[in-house]
Protein backbone atom coordinates (compact mmCIF):
# COMPACT_ATOMS: atom_id res chain seq x y z
CA UNK A 1 0.00 0.00 0.00
CA UNK A 2 2.72 2.05 0.86
CA UNK A 3 4.38 1.49 -2.13
CA UNK A 4 1.37 1.80 -4.19
CA UNK A 5 1.25 5.40 -2.73
CA UNK A 6 4.84 6.58 -3.19
CA UNK A 7 4.35 5.40 -7.15
CA UNK A 8 1.07 7.53 -7.55
CA UNK A 9 2.53 10.61 -5.93
CA UNK A 10 5.41 10.29 -8.41
CA UNK A 11 3.75 10.19 -11.08
CA UNK A 12 1.81 12.84 -9.95
CA UNK A 13 5.32 14.77 -9.69
CA UNK A 14 6.32 13.93 -13.22
CA UNK A 15 3.12 14.57 -15.28
CA UNK A 16 3.09 18.45 -13.93
CA UNK A 17 6.13 19.19 -15.93
CA UNK A 18 6.01 15.96 -18.28
CA UNK A 19 4.53 18.07 -21.83
CA UNK A 20 6.20 20.92 -21.54
CA UNK A 21 7.64 21.87 -25.04
CA UNK A 22 8.97 24.66 -27.53
CA UNK A 23 7.75 25.04 -31.51
CA UNK A 24 11.63 26.01 -32.91
CA UNK A 25 11.25 28.48 -34.77
CA UNK A 26 8.85 29.98 -32.26
CA UNK A 27 7.13 32.19 -35.05
CA UNK A 28 6.26 29.16 -36.41
CA UNK A 29 3.79 27.76 -34.13
CA UNK A 30 0.82 28.34 -35.57
CA UNK A 31 2.37 29.54 -39.00
CA UNK A 32 2.85 27.59 -42.04
CA UNK A 33 6.10 27.10 -43.85
CA UNK A 34 6.43 27.52 -47.67
CA UNK A 35 8.45 24.61 -48.26
CA UNK A 36 8.63 21.03 -47.42
CA UNK A 37 11.85 18.14 -46.76
CA UNK A 38 10.87 14.36 -46.87
CA UNK A 39 14.64 13.56 -45.48
CA UNK A 40 13.55 12.71 -41.83
CA UNK A 41 11.12 9.85 -43.23
CA UNK A 42 12.40 8.69 -46.40
CA UNK A 43 12.05 5.24 -47.66
CA UNK A 44 15.52 4.78 -48.42
CA UNK A 45 18.27 5.71 -45.95
CA UNK A 46 19.43 9.59 -45.31
CA UNK A 47 21.38 11.69 -42.64
CA UNK A 48 20.04 15.33 -41.43
CA UNK A 49 21.49 17.52 -38.98
CA UNK A 50 19.70 20.66 -37.96
CA UNK A 51 20.99 23.06 -35.60
CA UNK A 52 18.67 26.26 -33.21
CA UNK A 53 19.63 29.69 -32.70
CA UNK A 54 19.63 29.99 -28.75
CA UNK A 55 16.78 33.33 -29.32
CA UNK A 56 14.86 30.42 -30.25
CA UNK A 57 15.60 28.24 -27.37
CA UNK A 58 14.92 30.97 -24.71
CA UNK A 59 11.74 29.52 -23.04
CA UNK A 60 13.44 25.98 -22.41
CA UNK A 61 14.33 26.44 -18.48
CA UNK A 62 18.41 25.95 -17.76
CA UNK A 63 19.01 22.51 -17.25
CA UNK A 64 16.26 20.88 -18.78
CA UNK A 65 15.99 17.64 -20.08
CA UNK A 66 15.85 16.94 -23.50
CA UNK A 67 13.46 14.14 -24.19
CA UNK A 68 11.71 14.17 -27.21
CA UNK A 69 11.05 15.95 -30.80
CA UNK A 70 8.52 15.50 -33.87
CA UNK A 71 7.69 17.49 -36.91
CA UNK A 72 4.37 18.16 -38.81
CA UNK A 73 3.39 17.35 -42.48
CA UNK A 74 3.38 20.81 -44.61
CA UNK A 75 0.08 22.46 -44.88
CA UNK A 76 -0.95 21.58 -48.41
CA UNK A 77 -4.18 20.06 -48.49
CA UNK A 78 -3.00 17.06 -50.63
CA UNK A 79 -0.81 16.47 -48.04
CA UNK A 80 -2.81 13.95 -46.32
CA UNK A 81 -2.49 11.85 -43.25
CA UNK A 82 0.49 9.64 -42.93
CA UNK A 83 1.73 7.03 -43.48
CA UNK A 84 -1.44 4.62 -44.35
CA UNK A 85 -0.16 1.98 -42.60
CA UNK A 86 2.49 1.37 -39.75
CA UNK A 87 6.01 1.38 -41.02
CA UNK A 88 9.37 0.77 -39.15
CA UNK A 89 13.08 2.09 -39.39
CA UNK A 90 15.28 -0.61 -38.49
CA UNK A 91 17.58 1.72 -37.28
CA UNK A 92 16.36 5.40 -36.47
CA UNK A 93 19.57 6.91 -34.22
CA UNK A 94 19.07 10.45 -32.78
CA UNK A 95 22.49 12.30 -31.03
CA UNK A 96 21.94 15.36 -29.46
CA UNK A 97 24.53 18.12 -28.70
CA UNK A 98 25.36 21.75 -28.44
CA UNK A 99 26.42 22.94 -32.07
CA UNK A 100 30.15 23.52 -32.51
CA UNK A 101 29.24 26.85 -34.68
CA UNK A 102 25.84 29.39 -34.91
CA UNK A 103 23.28 28.47 -37.31
CA UNK A 104 23.46 29.90 -40.58
CA UNK A 105 27.60 29.36 -40.13
CA UNK A 106 27.86 24.93 -40.17
CA UNK A 107 30.40 23.33 -41.29
CA UNK A 108 29.37 20.52 -44.32
CA UNK A 109 31.46 18.11 -42.41
CA UNK A 110 28.85 16.57 -39.73
CA UNK A 111 30.98 15.29 -37.39
CA UNK A 112 32.50 18.72 -36.94
CA UNK A 113 29.69 20.56 -35.82
CA UNK A 114 28.66 18.19 -33.07
CA UNK A 115 29.81 19.00 -29.28
CA UNK A 116 31.70 17.59 -26.92
CA UNK A 117 28.73 16.82 -24.96
CA UNK A 118 26.91 14.55 -27.82
CA UNK A 119 24.33 11.95 -26.00
CA UNK A 120 22.94 9.16 -28.34
CA UNK A 121 19.60 9.94 -27.79
CA UNK A 122 18.10 7.23 -29.49
CA UNK A 123 18.94 4.42 -31.90
CA UNK A 124 17.58 1.23 -33.16
CA UNK A 125 14.16 0.67 -34.43
CA UNK A 126 11.47 3.15 -34.92
CA UNK A 127 8.34 2.48 -35.78
CA UNK A 128 5.24 5.12 -37.15
CA UNK A 129 1.71 3.88 -36.42
CA UNK A 130 -0.75 4.46 -38.96
CA UNK A 131 -2.07 8.20 -39.66
CA UNK A 132 0.24 9.14 -36.68
CA UNK A 133 0.98 12.20 -38.58
CA UNK A 134 -2.06 14.47 -39.31
CA UNK A 135 -2.16 15.91 -43.13
CA UNK A 136 -5.10 17.63 -45.03
CA UNK A 137 -4.84 21.30 -43.63
CA UNK A 138 -3.92 24.14 -45.79
CA UNK A 139 -1.79 26.90 -44.69
CA UNK A 140 -3.16 29.94 -44.63
CA UNK A 141 -5.11 30.26 -42.02
CA UNK A 142 -4.39 26.13 -40.64
CA UNK A 143 -1.23 24.12 -40.07
CA UNK A 144 -1.35 20.60 -39.29
CA UNK A 145 -0.84 18.99 -35.74
CA UNK A 146 2.40 17.70 -34.98
CA UNK A 147 2.41 14.13 -35.39
CA UNK A 148 3.94 11.17 -33.49
CA UNK A 149 6.23 12.04 -30.98
CA UNK A 150 9.83 10.22 -30.66
CA UNK A 151 10.79 9.28 -27.74
CA UNK A 152 14.51 9.32 -26.05
CA UNK A 153 15.88 6.84 -24.00
CA UNK A 154 18.61 8.95 -22.92
CA UNK A 155 17.39 12.92 -22.10
CA UNK A 156 19.84 15.63 -23.12
CA UNK A 157 20.81 18.17 -20.45
CA UNK A 158 20.51 21.69 -22.25
CA UNK A 159 21.98 24.68 -21.26
CA UNK A 160 20.67 28.27 -21.80
CA UNK A 161 22.60 30.04 -24.22
CA UNK A 162 23.82 27.10 -26.66
CA UNK A 163 22.96 26.52 -30.11
CA UNK A 164 20.95 23.41 -30.10
CA UNK A 165 22.00 20.50 -32.84
CA UNK A 166 19.65 17.60 -33.43
CA UNK A 167 21.73 15.13 -35.80
CA UNK A 168 19.63 12.21 -37.48
CA UNK A 169 20.28 9.04 -39.55
CA UNK A 170 18.04 6.27 -40.57
CA UNK A 171 18.45 3.07 -42.65
CA UNK A 172 14.77 4.09 -44.79
CA UNK A 173 11.18 3.10 -43.59
CA UNK A 174 10.97 -0.04 -45.63
CA UNK A 175 8.15 0.97 -48.05
CA UNK A 176 8.13 2.77 -51.07
CA UNK A 177 6.13 6.06 -49.46
CA UNK A 178 7.54 9.45 -47.46
CA UNK A 179 5.61 12.77 -46.74
CA UNK A 180 6.52 16.47 -46.88
CA UNK A 181 7.55 18.04 -43.12
CA UNK A 182 6.94 21.45 -43.07
CA UNK A 183 9.71 23.66 -43.86
CA UNK A 184 11.63 26.89 -43.88
CA UNK A 185 14.65 27.88 -45.62
CA UNK A 186 17.71 27.74 -43.78
CA UNK A 187 18.60 31.06 -41.74
CA UNK A 188 20.56 32.26 -38.73
CA UNK A 189 17.78 31.12 -36.70
CA UNK A 190 17.47 27.72 -38.14
CA UNK A 191 19.28 25.71 -40.16
CA UNK A 192 19.82 22.07 -41.85
CA UNK A 193 21.97 19.64 -43.86
CA UNK A 194 20.70 16.81 -45.44
CA UNK A 195 22.51 13.77 -47.48
CA UNK A 196 21.76 10.69 -49.37
CA UNK A 197 22.79 7.29 -46.84
CA UNK A 198 22.50 6.02 -43.03
CA UNK A 199 26.63 7.09 -42.61
CA UNK A 200 27.29 10.07 -44.68
CA UNK A 201 30.05 11.89 -43.56
CA UNK A 202 29.19 15.04 -45.31
CA UNK A 203 25.75 16.93 -46.22
CA UNK A 204 24.66 20.09 -48.50
CA UNK A 205 21.81 22.74 -47.21
CA UNK A 206 18.51 21.26 -46.96
CA UNK A 207 15.18 22.85 -45.24
CA UNK A 208 14.71 23.20 -41.59
CA UNK A 209 11.84 21.54 -40.67
CA UNK A 210 9.80 23.30 -37.91
CA UNK A 211 9.97 21.19 -34.92
CA UNK A 212 8.14 20.14 -31.22
CA UNK A 213 10.80 19.52 -28.95
CA UNK A 214 9.85 18.38 -25.83
CA UNK A 215 11.21 18.43 -21.89
CA UNK A 216 11.05 18.40 -18.31
CA UNK A 217 12.16 21.06 -16.81
CA UNK A 218 14.22 20.81 -13.74
CA UNK A 219 16.91 17.21 -13.62
CA UNK A 220 15.10 16.02 -10.19
CA UNK A 221 11.80 15.44 -12.15
CA UNK A 222 13.13 12.88 -14.14
CA UNK A 223 14.73 11.32 -11.03
CA UNK A 224 11.03 10.62 -9.91
CA UNK A 225 10.76 9.51 -12.85
CA UNK A 226 13.62 6.76 -12.77
CA UNK A 227 12.81 6.35 -8.94
CA UNK A 228 9.29 5.60 -9.53
CA UNK A 229 10.03 3.09 -12.58
CA UNK A 230 12.07 1.63 -10.30
CA UNK A 231 9.82 1.06 -7.99
CA UNK A 232 7.10 -0.52 -10.40
CA UNK A 233 9.13 -2.88 -11.36
CA UNK A 234 9.75 -4.32 -7.73
CA UNK A 235 6.42 -4.34 -7.39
Amino acid sequence: MRAALVLGVAFLVAASALGDFIVAPNAYAAQGGPYGLSTQFHYAGRTYQAAINPSELAAIPDEAQIIGFTWRIRAVPTYLSWPTTDITFANYDVQVSKSNYPAGSLSTTFAANIGGDVVMARSGPLTLPAYSFPGGAEWPPRVNDFGYEIMFTTPYTYHSGDTLLFTVRHTGNGVSAYTFLDSIANSTIGQALGAVGYTAATGSAAYFSIMKIIYIPEPATLSVLVAAGALLRRR
